[in-house]
Order: C-alpha cells, then sequence, then structure tokens
C-alpha cells in the first residue's frame, strides 16, 4: 500500500508539472499571436495608406512631403509601438 501511496504522489506532481507547462506555453503563444496581430494590422494599415496614396491626385505632393512630430505634444508617460518592440 506504501508503494502506492508513493506512485500517487509521483503521478499527481508529474501532473502538476505538465499542468504548469501547458499554462506557461498557452500564455507566451498567446502573447505571440497577439504580438502578430498587432505587427500584421500595422502592415495592413502601412498598404492602405500607400494603395489611397498611390491613388490620390495628390501623389506627387504627398510624395514630397514629410512629418514631423513634435516632441512636446508626446505625453511621455505614454508607451509607442516602436518602444515596445526596441525591448526584444
Amino acid at each position: 500500500m506504501e508503494c502506492y501511496s508513493e506512485d500517487n504522489k509521483r503521478w499527481k506532481q508529474m501532473y502538476a508539472d505538465m499542468e504548469k507547462k501547458h499554462e506557461d506555453y498557452v500564455k507566451q503563444t498567446t502573447a505571440e499571436i497577439n504580438d502578430l496581430k498587432e505587427q500584421l494590422r500595422d502592415v495592413m494599415f502601412y498598404f492602405e495608406a500607400q494603395t489611397k496614396i498611390e491613388e490620390s491626385p495628390l501623389k506627387d505632393e504627398i510624395h514630397g512631403a514629410s512629418v514631423n512630430v513634435d516632441e512636446s505634444s508626446v505625453p511621455s508617460t505614454s508607451k509607442s509601438k516602436a518602444g515596445r518592440r526596441k525591448k526584444r
């Protein structure tokens, strides 16, 4: 009976370990999927913008234009997408 009790404890521990590994895997995979969805959304936005620019009658003017962002208008507490991606 003692052997059965030890085996039962060992199986329970193995099950708990496997369950923990599975939870970690699901969390990691979900995070990767969410990151890839965000990247895909960014790429699609870029392609849509390029298409609209090419179809615009002002495309020659737009190609020569540039966009400047005043740093004082950007809140310092916000995290930008570029900042999050550089951490990798």
